[in-house]
């Protein structure tokens, strides 16, 4: 029985029913009643989530989803005989169970290995089969740390079969190094996470990271750590999970407190770098070598640089080493406990053998805060045509110090960027680093800008305080794909600028990113650039920038769920616009207000601000604040129960989605068009709208808004009397909602769902899925979803005959329904009332 095996795995690992309702995101008295033998039945996906939170693999999990697959069997199809044995409906003979993929996240090892065969059998040693010890392998930089334990790893795999995890910390970089939340947010993306679930509180983080891998044999990979403080949130709770650290520091606090087992990795022999440059240069005079490996004091990156530089220049070996040897650099390249000097004077070396453009630019990618560029993006910092700038790229790639990591996408170790950050002052000068940064930050300004008037111009976006070159993408698709490749270099931008410089530009690419993050929901990063822009605001004392990052971090909010703070930032948008003599600014904070009241239910505030914002919207002719003040009465009015009137409204609203070719607005307009349709009784129309809308979200890649209009092509079927296809179009709607994160999304499709399995006869089905829809729209605080998930679950409960709680139920939904002035609901409620 599932139930058993639920109590058994949850003792086992000493939780509570709570304390796994909490860790799956299900109800404790859903967990109560399946352990007690009262449901019979479990959805797939609370299957799927329990699981995850007991931390089950291999055969366990697979054993743990036949036992609910033996009931979801059962219980979650059409059971054939309360509907009259159609055929049609008879559950498939098999249900596939979902499998979770092993994932290897290692970047690629170094080419042409060599040598440190004692490390290699140290670290054997340190983890025999059936251990997960944490280890630490330090060394001064460039020693071949991350080299050995990568190598390392790949070559042990086996052991860790549910996965290999890496995250770069960035801790001694020319960037700011990465915070927990956002290293938590990688590792959470590489096992499937879906963004929007990844939380931005570091605490939140960590009980997710922690939960996904428990139970699991992984290996992480820690690279470039600054200190144990940075380390110790990503530390795997578990015994199935090994953890290695690579740093420049001796990390003794890991290794005092977390009992970490150190390695120190030091320079190579003699031997092993003659060897590692026969294998890179190939035969070649030995004492030759020799003489190239002690000048590069046997540091293996060191020796990988001048191996480049020979092969890239005609002089060979002999050239190079004339060079090295009349620089009178010898004593720089030893290791005097510095951490970087001695590979400083191996990059002086390549760096010179340069042509000055070529030099050039190598150094102004040190100024560059993200992790990579393109060809564009390096013309414009240089101030070149890109086909030139890739010309450099390429002859820079050619000599090692930087490297092309994907097609077109060029980057380089941290060491060489601190190199070429300290080249760009003494040969750049103030003038010339500030104006390279200008170029830099207005190439993704201009780009962002392009996006954002492309996919979603009705989303308000701050004017810009200076000129801005002109940039058009083709399609949607292009501006989307731009805006997903660049992200962090985009977010690494913003959050830089906005601390150092230039500001205006920096928090103009921040605010212009939120109808992205709006759609995409990578939390953790839309945290980052709305506090960032908000700090360069208030530093600027700028009142119209800062109502910006206000809205930036209202609709951030809002999409969380979070309705105080969504409400509060709202408000401080409205007055910083008005004091800053923005009046756009205030509509549209006013507006989102209204919106805002529209779900907490306070309809009668909701139309007065709509209102009010679109009277702003019309004085300044603004036809883009419009659509959205118009929606959002369509929606208002349709709660009311007005449906002709919500029409109306949501006809004009697309109208004008369609005049200022806003492709989000028409998506969001047509799916709330489907509903009016419906319940005008027009099947056919509202069908037509929901292909139309479908395939619109489905571009724009919104899953929230995907999930929703699903949903309505199951409300659809279930008139048509198709009972199969409209569960499994809900199913699939609740699905995606899952993934969304939207909790008023997936509440809805919950109750849609629910709807359909208590037309086709499983009622114990139906009842878990109401339950969960009211407690979810409850969460959001989304009044609406929350009645009319109430009046569903009053329907369920009358028909499975219990009267009292029916009433219960139909009674909390006519509270609701009439303070919130929802007529139709409150019909509804109250009929169900009179039946019980």
């Amino acid at each position: 029985m599932i139930g058993d095996l639920i109590r058994s795995h949850r003792k086992r690992l000493g939780l509570t029913q709570e304390d796994l309702a909490a860790r799956a995101g299900v109800h404790t008295r859903t967990i109560g009643k399946i352990e007690a033998g009262q449901i019979s039945s479990s959805r797939q996906s609370t299957a799927r989530l329990l699981a995850e939170a007991l931390g089950l693999v291999g055969a366990e999990r697979e054993a743990f989803f036949q036992a609910a697959a033996s009931t979801v069997d059962t219980s979650t199809q059409p059971a054939p005989s309360r509907l009259r044995g159609d055929p049609q409906l008879d559950p498939p003979a098999e249900v596939a169970q979902p499998v979770t993929p092993s994932v290897n996240a290692l970047p690629l090892s170094a080419a042409a290995f060599t040598g440190r065969e004692r490390e290699l059998r140290a670290l054997d040693a340190l983890i025999p089969e059936g251990t997960a010890p944490l280890i630490t392998v330090t060394g001064a930089g460039g020693i071949g740390k991350t080299a050995l334990v990568l190598h390392w790893a790949q070559g042990i795999s086996a052991r860790y079969p549910d996965g290999l995890l890496y995250v770069d910390l960035e801790g001694f970089s020319n960037r700011r190094p990465l915070s927990p939340t956002e290293a938590l947010s990688r590792l959470l993306h590489q096992l499937g996470v879906a963004p929007a679930r990844i939380p931005a509180q570091e605490a939140h983080a960590v009980d997710l990271f922690r939960t996904s891998i428990a139970g699991r044999r992984i290996l992480i990979v820690i690279d470039n750590a600054r200190d144990s403080h940075q380390v110790r949130p990503l530390l795997a709770a578990g015994s199935g999970c090994g953890t290695l650290v690579t740093s420049r520091t001796r990390l003794s606090g890991l290794v005092a407190r977390e009992g970490a087992v150190p390695l120190d990795l030091d320079v190579m022999s003699p031997t092993e770098a003659n060897v590692l440059l026969t294998a890179l240069l190939g035969a070649d005079d030995r004492d030759q070598l020799d003489e190239l490996a002690r000048m590069c004091a046997y540091v293996p990156l060191a020796l990988r640089i001048a191996a480049a530089s020979i092969l890239a220049r005609p002089a060979g070996v002999t050239g190079y080493l004339d060079r090295m040897r009349t620089s009178d650099r010898l004593a720089a390249l030893q290791l005097d406990g510095d951490d970087h000097t001695a590979i400083a004077t191996t990059f002086a070396y390549s760096y010179a053998l340069l042509d000055h453009d070529t030099r050039r630019l190598f150094r102004l990618l040190g100024l560059v805060p993200g992790p990579d560029v393109t060809s564009e993006t390096a013309g414009d910092l240089a101030g070149l045509p890109a086909a030139t700038a890739r010309t450099l790229l390429l002859e820079l790639v050619a000599v090692h110090l930087v490297e092309e990591r994907a097609p077109g996408r060029f980057g380089s170790h941290d060491l060489l960027r601190l190199f070429a950050a300290q080249q760009a002052p003494a040969a750049e000068g103030p003038a010339a680093r500030d104006a390279a940064l200008e170029r830099l930050y207005t190439h993704y300004a201009s780009r962002v800008d392009a996006a954002a008037r492309r996919l979603y111009p009705q989303v308000l976006r701050l004017p810009p305080s200076g000129p801005l070159p002109s940039y058009t993408f083709e399609s949607d698709a292009a501006a989307v794909g731009w805006l997903d490749a660049e992200r962090l270099n985009l977010v690494a931008a913003a959050t830089y600028g906005c601390e150092q410089g230039p500001r205006w530009l920096a928090w103009t690419i921040a605010n212009d990113l939120r109808g992205y993050f709006f759609i995409r929901m990578f939390l953790v990063q839309w945290d980052a650039v709305a506090h960032a822009a908000l700090r360069a605001a208030e530093a600027a004392g700028d009142k119209r920038a800062r109502a910006a990052a206000h809205l930036n971090l209202a609709d951030l909010h809002w999409r969380q769920g979070a309705i105080e703070p969504a409400e509060t930032a709202f408000a401080a948008a409205a007055a910083d616009a008005s004091a800053g003599g923005w009046p756009a600014g205030q509509a549209t904070a006013v507006g989102n207000l209204g919106g805002l009241r529209r779900m907490q239910g306070r309809l009668t505030d909701a139309v007065a601000l709509l209102e009010e914002s679109l009277r702003l919207n019309t004085e300044i002719g603004r036809a883009e604040g419009q659509l959205v003040n118009l929606g959002n009465l369509g929606v208002a009015y349709g709660e009311l129960g007005e449906w002709q009137r919500s029409e109306d409204y949501l006809v004009r609203t697309y109208a004008i989605c369609e005049q200022v070719g806003s492709r989000s607005g028409q998506a969001v307009s047509l799916s709330n068009l489907v509903e009016t349709a419906i319940h005008l009784g027009d099947a056919d129309l509202a069908q037509a709208r929901q292909e139309q809308a479908l395939a619109l979200h489905r571009e724009l890649g919104d899953k929230a808004g995907t999930a929703s209009t699903i949903r309505s092509g199951a409300v659809l079927e279930l008139l048509r009397g198709d009972l199969p296809a409209a569960l499994t179009t809900a199913r699939a709607a609740t699905e995606l909602a899952g993934e969304s994160d939207d909790h008023r999304v997936l509440a809805h499709c919950l109750h849609v769902t629910a709807t359909v399995l208590q037309a086709a006869g499983d009622s114990d089905a139906a009842l878990e899925a109401a339950e969960e829809a009211v407690r979810l729209a409850h969460e959001a605080g989304h009044r609406f979803v929350e009645t009319r998930a109430l009046v569903g679950l009053a329907r369920i409960l009358r028909a499975r005959r219990e009267p009292e709680k029916a009433q219960s139920s139909a009674g909390q939904a006519l509270a609701l329904a009439e303070s919130c002035g929802y007529r139709q609901l409150a019909a509804e409620a109250a009929r169900e009332i009179r039946r019980c």
